[in-house]
């Protein structure tokens, strides 16, 4: 039967799996807006360039929302700790409502969790769209290379 620190840890282990792959998709984007600069550096401006161009915006959203991901994910832990430090202050619940904090504070978390929710996907969605948009870049290219 697992225990508490059981659980504890694979909800921390989840989280820092989770952080990790975040950090990694912005670091394939990064990469990727680099690369096209590389590919690009001595062309001059044409209309094959539009779908490189939007695959670059799309990995700029990805950087966005990944990194907004992370900023928001420490808000619920910095909510969650506020949470577990309000609780364990005995004087406090005496002198104020308690559960109107806890209320208080739930709320704030159910906010940050909305966002996480959206930037999430929208991270994934962006980065996946930049590289087929890349993808079709590249083969309009080589199509106009004679």
């Amino acid at each position: 039967m697992s225990t508490d620190n059981d659980i504890l840890e694979i909800y921390r282990s989840a989280g820092q799996l989770q952080e990790k792959y975040i950090f990694y998709i912005v670091a394939l984007c990064v990469s990727a807006i680099g690369f096209s600069v590389y590919c690009t550096i001595d062309k001059p401006l044409h209309y094959t360039h539009i779908p490189l161009g939007i695959a670059v915006l799309l990995w700029g959203t990805s950087i966005f929302s990944g990194l907004n991901y992370i900023k928001w994910a420490i808000e619920i832990k910095r909510t969650n700790y506020q949470k577990l430090d309000v609780m364990s202050d005995s004087q406090l619940m005496r002198q104020v409502s308690f559960q109107s904090i806890i209320d208080i504070l739930d709320k704030k978390e159910k906010s940050f969790s909305n966002k996480l929710q959206i930037y999430f996907p929208l991270q994934e969605y962006s980065f996946y769209s930049g590289v087929v948009f890349f993808i079709i870049w590249h083969i309009i290219e080589m199509s106009f290379i004679k």
